[in-house]
């Protein structure tokens, strides 16, 4: 259950298309046509806001009932290329393109479902930002243009960002989903056009949970045998075959992580 809303054919457009699992369809039509702007939410309870009206930079904001959008109030600064987390009635707007005074901003905003406060910034500002997350508590900026192509991603917590794990991948211009904790960067603009796809994935405990994994087997079965060394440079010998009586062996195998 998806939505597309807005964008630049060109021109801008108001065209929304709902998606159902394996086709698109016609939706409600945005009251103001832009390109360049956020949207979240679901698809019967979305939310769309800023953008590039062509020409001006827009603070609109809509919302979407599943069959119409209606106007509601707009962002503090209009901008464009801005990154966008959350819900309906809890959403985030943040970084993206300003008139002035500066050409970017690193400038958040917080909805409610009525109405748009100021949140703080992000550490680097930057458009055509790629955005996760589900309320305007929860949030991950990650990608765009700080000047050029970037990879820095931050999480926001409902009062500050602070930075975290890189993008393998400097780009712009990202499709992004998920939670904060669990989310994807796909496609975007370095130089050119690329498929690239991250995933992004972060505990909230620092310790690596314990598990094992296949390793591969020794060259025959054997029991009673001793080990020495590392997971990666590692010995075993000796032992027996069985069952019944056993044949003792005097054999060594060095192990490297792999075989």
């Amino acid at each position: 259950a998806g939505l597309c809303v807005g964008g630049n054919i060109p021109p801008v457009t108001n065209a929304t298309e709902e998606y159902g699992g394996t086709s698109w369809t016609g939706g409600g039509n945005l009251g103001t046509a832009r390109g360049y702007l956020a949207a979240c939410g679901t698809q019967t309870l979305a939310l769309a806001f800023g953008g590039d009206e062509a020409p001006g930079i827009s603070g609109k904001t809509e919302e979407y009932n599943g069959s119409s959008w209606s106007e509601q109030t707009d962002m503090s600064t209009g901008r464009s290329a801005l990154g966008a987390a959350g819900i309906q009635t809890s959403a985030l707007g943040f970084a993206g393109y300003v008139s002035s005074p500066t050409p970017i901003t690193a400038a958040t905003e917080e909805y409610n479902g009525s109405s748009w406060t100021t949140g703080g910034n992000l550490n680097t500002a930057r458009s055509l930002v790629g955005g996760s997350g589900t309320s305007s508590s929860s949030a991950l900026a990650f990608g765009g243009n700080t000047g050029s192509v970037s990879a820095l991603t931050e999480k926001y917590d409902g009062t500050s960002w602070s930075e975290t794990g890189d993008m393998a991948t400097a780009r712009e211009r990202i499709g992004g989903f998920g939670t904060q904790s669990s989310a994807v960067a796909c496609g975007g603009y370095t130089t050119t056009n690329v498929a690239t796809t991250e995933e992004f994935t972060q505990s909230s405990n620092i310790i690596t949970a314990a598990a094992w994994s296949s390793g591969t087997s020794l060259p025959g079965n054997r029991w009673n045998t001793t080990g020495a060394g590392t997971q990666t440079a590692g010995l075993v010998f000796g032992g027996a075959t069985g069952p019944g009586t056993p044949t003792f062996l005097n054999t060594t195998f060095e192990y490297d992580g792999a075989s």
